[in-house]
């Protein structure tokens, strides 16, 4: 297990450095590139915690997304069940981080029109925009490393 702890605490370091450089950082573009790294190093904290809680629980296989390590796993920590409450919220801090993850290496779109055949066309708009993404970094950061922490001093309370 301590192999995962000492590597999700690197991720997150290397996101909060990031992050610092992408907040003095003069130049548009590099800004942009410094956010997009510090939210893969949160990306990867996240992955890295998710095998932490399995290791918890004896897993003896690395695990890539929660449902993946709820369905492996015999017992299901509360840990892991108050990850699940912010999955299942769609609104929540969580989900806007996995979103705005996945959506790396695409290109930012303001609004999208989606064809459905026989009907008329649905437009959807983007739930966050770059203006805003500084910000919702440093908050999903320390959302992040805040619930890890915590979560990790319950355990060893146990």
């Amino acid at each position: 297990m301590t192999i995962w702890i000492g590597f999700t605490n690197q991720k997150l370091y290397q996101a909060r450095l990031l992050l610092g450089q992408a907040s003095s950082c003069d130049a548009p573009v590099l800004a942009s590139a410094l956010r997009d790294s510090a939210l893969l190093h949160m990306q990867f904290a996240w992955r890295s915690y998710l095998n932490e809680m399995g290791a918890a629980t004896r897993l003896k296989f690395e695990v890539g997304s929660l449902d993946e390590l709820v369905a492996a796993t015999s017992l299901v920590t509360g840990e892991m069940r108050e990850w699940q409450n912010l999955q299942a919220d769609a609104f929540s801090w969580f989900n806007a981080f996995q979103s705005a993850a996945n959506r790396i290496g695409w290109p930012e779109q303001a609004s999208t029109v989606k064809e459905v055949p026989g009907q008329h066309a649905v437009n959807l708009i983007a739930v966050a925009s770059a203006d805003d993404a500084p910000d919702d970094l440093s908050g999903w950061w320390q959302k992040l490393s805040g619930l890890i922490d915590a979560q990790r001093q319950n355990r060893q309370e146990s």
